[in-house]
């Protein structure tokens, strides 16, 4: 019991992370973009512990017709995307604190 609450809890904090990540970057860049893994993964990952949570970014478009650009970035798992976002905000922080003249 206590692993599969520890995976749960990991699992929600990497969600929360993510989103935190997206939503200074959305505002930072002037974008829209959205986190898709399947929500079966993550079901199956808070039953029955930690398993590989397979992700992509994708970025809304209004021309096309599904919807989504076709540049969508895939990662082999949660975790990979939300370090490919900290690293991304990173250098817009940095970015940001050079025009500054920082």
């Amino acid at each position: 019991m206590g692993e599969l609450h520890e995976g749960r809890e990991y699992i929600a904090r990497l969600l929360a992370t993510v989103e935190e990540h997206i939503a200074f970057l959305e505002d930072a860049l002037g974008m829209k973009m959205t986190p898709m893994y399947k929500e079966e993964d993550l079901t199956r990952s808070e039953m029955h512990g930690m398993e590989v949570i397979p992700s992509q970014l994708a970025f809304p478009s209004r021309t096309s017709a599904s919807g989504w650009m076709e540049d969508t970035l895939h990662f082999d798992t949660l975790e990979d995307l939300a370090t490919f976002l900290h690293r991304v905000e990173l250098l817009c922080r940095i970015a940001r604190a050079q025009q500054r003249g920082e």
